[in-house]
This record gives structure tokens, sequence and C-alpha cells, in this order.
């Protein structure tokens, strides 16, 4: 919920206990109790390990297809920055294996590359 700058399950509860648009929002009572982050936390162990999810995801695909509400023609691609912590390696010990990064800078036509 990047609206929210909720970053952690912890930073999500807490903003649920304080804010009741987000309760309703989300499917909870208003002037209900929420639940605390290391429920939420169970509840996300148990919804990795079990593939319902990724099932619903593609009936809703598959569905979506057939009302015309999306064509299957385009990809969207999340660009969130992702830190690494490992550091570099050099293009010569890049295996070309298809596990391992291995893309280089966009170069104009003259061969020179575009930042």
């Amino acid at each position: 919920m990047q609206a929210e700058k909720i970053q952690t399950i912890k930073d999500l509860a807490q903003k649920l206990k304080e804010n009741s648009i987000l309760r309703c929002c989300c499917g909870f009572e208003v002037l209900g109790k929420v639940p605390s982050g290391s429920t939420f936390s169970r509840f996300l162990d148990k919804l990795v390990k079990n593939n319902e999810l990724e099932k619903s995801f593609h009936e809703l695909v598959i569905k979506a297809k057939k009302l015309n509400i999306i064509d299957g023609d385009s990809i969207a691609i999340d660009s969130t920055k992702l830190n690494s912590y490992e550091t570099a390696k050099s293009k010569k010990s890049i295996v070309n294996d298809g596990t391992n990064p291995n893309w280089e800078m966009k170069k104009d036509t003259s061969d020179n590359n575009i930042k």
C-alpha cells in the first residue's frame, strides 16, 4: 500500500488500528478489532505455502479475458527498486545460462551507451 507508506506487517496492523476508513476498505468492521501483526504473519505464511491464491489469480485472468476486460496482448512489469546487498560481478564471470542478469546499457546507432 504505497499510498499509506505501509512497509511492514507491523505497520499495517498499526495503521488498521488507527484508521477506521482503512479498516472498512480492507473488509474489517469500522469499530471492531483488527488482527495483530503476528496474526497477519501467520496468515501470510499459510498463504504462501498454499497455491490457492495463484489458482484464483489465473481464474480471474481467464474471466477478465472472457469479459473482454483484458486481451492478454500487453504485459506490465513492476519496476520497483530492489536493493542489492551483493557485490557486483565482473562481466567476464557472468555465465549466459538464463539464471544471471546479463543485460547491458541501451546503445545508440553509433554504439555509444545511452545514460
